[in-house]
């Protein structure tokens, strides 16, 4: 994909870089994805489902590590299958921990 598609496809993720990851301000890609989520809590039914389905969606178009760092991982440049995969569970623990009734 070019920068332009990522950017368009994956808007949320690459959000996510600039204000979540490459700060620096998190130890870990782990540390990150919390201060996230918590950053949006209550609200995590309006930002999570978009971020999620984005991960998922990469995941999905781009099975093989090689094919998503070539295509996706040129742009945002964190992504990884390990670290998608580690952003949608924390997306879904904090759903069914903390939202559980609502859902």
């Amino acid at each position: 994909m070019a920068d332009w598609e990522v950017a368009v496809t994956f808007p949320r993720l690459a959000g996510f870089s600039g204000n979540w990851v490459e700060g620096g301000e998190y130890g870990t890609f782990g540390e990150s994805v919390r201060a996230a989520i918590g950053s949006e809590h209550p609200y995590c039914s309006e930002f999570l489902p978009s971020l999620a389905a984005e991960a998922q969606a990469a995941l999905v178009l781009f099975p093989e590590p090689a094919a998503l760092a070539a295509n996706v991982g040129q742009r945002i440049t964190w992504v990884s299958v390990a670290t998608l995969r580690e952003l949608l569970q924390g997306v879904n623990e904090h759903m069914s921990q903390e939202h559980a009734a609502a859902i």
